[in-house]
């Protein structure tokens, strides 16, 4: 009976891989689908300012241009930062089973409350992005 067990163990832990590899496929796969900030937009427009930004920028980027767009640019480097926070607080809650240990669904939230809150105080704990103009 007990090798039974195992081999169910063993199945689940194959099946749970091969799902964790499929989702990190397809979010790898999404990548190149992005339409990144390119200067050959800018090198369609005529005027002097389009040839002043195409100067300032680089081929392509994913984040906002800091010099136009200061405030969203620091919240866009905020959220990048911080994704690797709380995902790994939270990876470590699943794969330590520390969930195991709250014995009420209170617990549960406030933990996940507490690692949202950094995203709605953002104004608060990074007030530079909000000065400087943008």
């Amino acid at each position: 009976m007990a090798s039974v067990s195992d081999d169910n163990k063993n199945d689940v832990v194959i099946t749970m891989i091969i799902i964790l590899f499929t989702i990190v496929a397809m979010v790898v796969s999404l990548i190149p689908l992005q339409t990144p900030i390119s200067s050959q937009a800018v090198e369609n427009k005529s005027n002097d300012d389009a040839m002043k930004k195409k100067s300032n920028r680089s081929s392509s980027r994913y984040f906002p241009c800091p010099k136009e767009e200061p405030s969203k640019y620091a919240y866009e480097m905020f959220c990048a930062y911080y994704s690797v926070v709380w995902i790994t607080i939270f990876g470590c809650i699943v794969v330590f089973q520390w969930y195991e240990d709250w014995t009420e669904a209170w617990m549960y939230n406030l933990v996940l409350g507490c690692l949202a809150l950094p995203l709605i105080l953002q104004p608060i704990l990074v007030p530079s992005a909000f000065n400087s103009g943008g």
